[in-house]
């Protein structure tokens, strides 16, 4: 999910009110008769960024698979048996998902959109994105929607949930990051916050939504936002007779490093966290000699003042700068 850049937020905001005050949510989403997802996602148009079509193939199945990072996504066809991602660095992951008893059978809503109706006024919408991460969308359609979604992840090497980082993360028994999940959110149809949290288990993660705790408009739209890459590539190139290192984030990597992990909700400390120590374990796995003082200083610059710039550019040539922070006006000294 792209959430504004903080430079458009006012012209984001303002386009969304004259959206509002034009057509309210509630009513687009009682016009939309077998397309609720795409009626509920009205108020909340970035979710779609970055979404892409999967293929169905004959079982029922849909799959995609990013050239951007040779991850890929296998959507089941009926809600008893799981999402599937996979990362040739991560790994595969297993995803079972939300009253897996019903065994809904996945409907198309468009291209992008499609979802399992969990017979009980709530539906399960996985949205695929370009680089192979996943956001669970869970569509609450009505006061009587259940207030808690259990996700079970497992994996090849075993999977537990993680909650002791800045993201929530998914490991498997050697203690590797398989995945990590965006901080949870829930948003009604007048756009509205609604109470919600994660509450771990093991390997299973339930997104509990507060639903009740107050008047909220429906449908209110829920999610767990995963991905397993930060970074997309690191290419290598020359500057100043030494190697310069372009960090190339992936689309799940853009969205931790500027913040934007839940609508209304910019937290650029936690997008620098997160990249100045998972991002920067991703970059260096894929070009190892990368992995020195002067790069690792200006890459971590780089996350705290110029979250937004993709790719970040490294050279070697450049001198160790233990004191970037003091003096932010450049990131590349």
């Amino acid at each position: 999910m792209k959430f504004p850049n903080p430079a458009q937020v006012v012209t984001l905001v303002s386009a969304a009110a004259m959206a509002s005050a034009l057509l309210s949510p509630a009513a687009a989403y009682a016009d939309e008769s077998g397309t609720a997802t795409v009626a509920a996602l009205e108020a909340l148009p970035e979710v779609l960024d970055d979404a892409v079509a999967v293929r169905e193939t004959r079982s029922g199945t849909a799959s995609f698979t990013s050239a951007q990072t040779r991850s890929s996504v296998q959507l089941p066809a009926d809600s008893s048996e799981p999402i599937v991602m996979s990362n040739p660095d991560a790994g595969s992951l297993e995803i079972g998902l939300p009253f897996a008893d019903s065994a809904a059978t996945r409907d198309e809503e468009n291209d992008v959109v499609s979802g399992y109706d969990n017979g009980n006024d709530s539906r399960t919408a996985p949205i695929t994105k370009t680089d192979g991460s996943v956001q669970i969308i869970t569509i609450l359609e009505s006061g009587d929607a259940p207030s808690r979604y259990t996700y079970d992840f497992s994996a090849k090497d075993g999977a537990h949930l993680d909650p002791s980082g800045p993201l929530l993360a998914v490991r498997d028994d050697s203690g590797s990051r398989v995945a990590t999940i965006a901080p949870a959110w829930a948003v009604d149809a007048d756009g509205r916050s609604v109470p919600t949290h994660y509450e771990v288990s093991g390997n299973s993660l339930t997104q509990v939504v507060d639903h009740r705790s107050g008047t909220f408009s429906y449908p209110i739209v829920a999610d767990p936002y995963l991905g397993q890459a930060l970074i997309a590539r690191v290419d290598l190139g020359s500057e100043g007779g030494k190697p310069r290192y372009s960090v190339v984030k992936t689309a799940y990597g853009d969205n931790v490093a500027m913040g934007m992990l839940r609508p209304g909700n910019y937290d650029a400390l936690l997008g620098a966290t997160v990249m100045r120590t998972e991002g920067w374990k991703d970059a260096v796995a894929k070009r190892p000699a990368m992995n020195i003082a002067t790069i690792k200083q200006q890459y971590d610059c780089h996350t705290v003042y110029a979250p937004s710039k993709n790719p970040w550019n490294l050279e070697a040539f450049r001198g160790q700068n233990a004191n970037w922070g003091v003096n932010p006006k450049q990131c590349n000294w």
